[in-house]
């Protein structure tokens, strides 16, 4: 077992990440003197790892599920306060003067991710008994929650609570472990247990304090300062694909700071809604609520989906028709839902959810499971770091507006929505409340209209997703199956730079499975967007051109 475990003590000082053999285990060991240094550990992913090949630690910069358990022990012994050097209540609110009680507490509502265990105890001689015990105890957790992380088909399975999560074969003579408290699933997610012993008011002075006091810029890693990235979201060519996470960021930071500038500008008493000192804390967020191992519905897709949103939008402007009822606020609840759109998939499908009868398919009695599921745990998240944006301003029910977008992106819904596009025949009049549904949903499956070069990788990364579910099914019904947890980084880097001929190569039917989506789904509705908005009509015309590529390159089906 590879574990992490993580101290704070503030007698203690900060020493960095080395990995430590404990017998048959590698323990990766980290001590922090301040709550401060923790956080900004914490949110760079926890960002080192053990890599069994090398044998080193290494920065994980991977786009990898988070791999091995994370144990955090606290010493709530201060020892400032038993020597009188300071009282309880420090006059300046900050980060580090967060009552050491309290840390715990805010370290698993906002981690969760992670699935920490995390474990107070007290220790005047800091590594005395408490802490031994604490160590012990943390090792054991952490031991309890390995198992559901060492594979991806594990981590599948565990955040949608696939049943058995373990097979009785792999613990024999032993009767099924109930899930350990600490583990991420949908449905703890939905229940929203994670803070529930968190008061909101508290949870959202922490996020406040975390955006003042966190450099979240000095953690990103971009090119060079000459290279413009706000030029780079502005065209159809954007290829998030080819983008680091670290670039992605940036640009869905400079993406929500423009529409918040252009709602300002026509609304200035409407700056409250969105805090510029909380927007890159609430993007890092959203980046750790996305699960990075996805081949497909990650934060990439989720970038790429908010830059057509933003697209759409910079070309509708110069249209006087359908922006007569759209105003700037539309634009970015628009532009921020399309961010959340798909927070926390966990790469399957509703159809997946339905038949495995996974709790919170029941949650959600079998309705646009994942839509509702990613409304849910994105008013969670907007609650917390911009709960304004959830209320009704200039007659606009912005929870609303957001909440009938997100669930617009359930492909159930596609074609309910396509006869809605078809009936408008005054596209003047149309609401703004189905304009950001239709524009939202375009976005959505905009990777088979992008340039040829970019629509052909999100194929390979919509294939590869399908292609872990199939593994995953078949292993559920207990037939042979190929162990999708090991998949090549050396091959995801080469399809990142991969050409349509070199696709078509590698993958044969890729072909055939873009067609089939196209003409089931995107020729009709993107011809429909196109003419009822002619700034689109780049839309239907890149996805014809596409289409000349995958018809010349598809193989012969039984029933063609």
């Amino acid at each position: 077992m590879i574990y992490n475990l993580i101290t704070l003590d503030k007698a203690k000082p900060c020493v960095s990440p080395k990995v430590v053999k404990e017998g048959g285990n590698l323990c990766i060991r980290a001590d922090f003197s301040s709550f401060s240094s923790l956080l900004r550990y914490l949110t760079t992913r926890a960002s080192y790892s053990y890599d069994e090949a090398s044998g080193q630690i290494r920065s994980n910069t991977s786009e990898d599920d988070f791999l091995h358990s994370f144990a955090i022990l606290i010493n709530t012994f201060d020892p400032d306060v038993a020597s009188g050097k300071k009282s309880t209540h420090s006059e300046k609110i900050s980060l580090d003067s967060i009552d050491l009680s309290r840390q715990a507490a805010l370290v698993k509502a906002h981690f969760h991710h992670l699935s920490p265990v995390v474990i107070q105890y007290s220790d005047p001689e800091g590594a005395g008994p408490a802490w031994k015990a604490a160590c012990s105890e943390a090792k054991t957790r952490t031991a309890g929650i390995d198992p559901y992380l060492r594979s991806r088909l594990t981590r599948v399975r565990l955040w949608t609570e696939v049943h058995p999560i373990y097979e009785p074969s792999e613990h024999p003579n032993k009767s099924l472990p109930e899930l350990p408290s600490e583990l991420n699933t949908m449905q703890r997610c939905k229940d929203n247990v994670f803070t529930e012993t968190v008061p909101l008011d508290e949870y959202q002075l922490f996020v406040d304090l975390l955006s003042k006091e966190i450099p979240y810029t000095d953690y990103l890693k971009l090119r060079e300062s000459s290279f413009d990235y706000s030029e780079l979201i502005h065209k159809w060519g954007f290829a998030a694909v080819d983008l680091t996470i670290d670039e992605l960021l940036r640009c869905a930071y400079i993406m929500i700071d423009t529409s918040i500038d252009l709602l300002t500008a026509s609304y200035p008493h409407l700056s409250h809604l969105m805090p510029k000192h909380r927007l890159w804390s609430f993007i890092f967020h959203l980046r750790d609520n996305y699960r990075l191992g996805n081949p497909f519905h990650n934060f990439r897709h989720a970038t790429d989906v908010m830059q057509a949103s933003y697209f759409f939008l910079a070309k509708l402007k110069a249209s006087t028709s359908l922006f007569n009822t759209f105003s700037s606020l539309n634009a970015l609840l628009l532009v921020v839902a399309s961010l959340g759109h798909d927070i926390g998939h966990p790469a399957v499908t509703n159809q997946f959810m339905n038949k495995y009868d996974v709790p919170v398919a029941q949650a959600f009695n079998n309705q646009s499971v994942l839509e509702n599921f990613h409304v849910t745990q994105f008013y969670q998240i907007l609650q917390v770091y911009f709960p304004d944006l959830l209320g009704t301003i200039e007659n606009i029910d912005c929870g609303k507006v957001m909440k009938e977008a997100i669930l617009a992106t359930d492909m159930s819904c596609h074609f309910e929505y396509l006869q809605k596009a078809k009936d408008t025949k005054d596209p003047t009049k149309i609401s703004s409340s189905l304009l950001v549904c239709l524009l939202i949903k375009a976005a959505d499956i905009s990777n088979v209209a992008r340039p040829l070069p970019i629509s052909v990788k999100w194929g390979i990364s919509l294939n590869d997703e399908f292609g872990e579910l199939a593994q995953l099914e078949l292993y559920l019904q207990k037939k042979a199956f190929k162990d999708f947890s090991a998949r090549d980084p050396l091959l995801v880097d080469r399809w990142r730079s991969i050409t349509p001929e070199t696709a078509i190569e590698w993958f044969p039917m890729l072909a055939n499975s873009q067609l089939f989506f196209i003409n089931t789904f995107g020729r009709d509705f993107f011809h429909t967007i196109g003419n009822m908005a002619p700034e689109l009509s780049f839309l239907p015309a890149t996805l014809d051109q596409n289409v000349t590529f995958w018809e010349a390159n598809k193989l012969p089906t039984s029933s063609s």
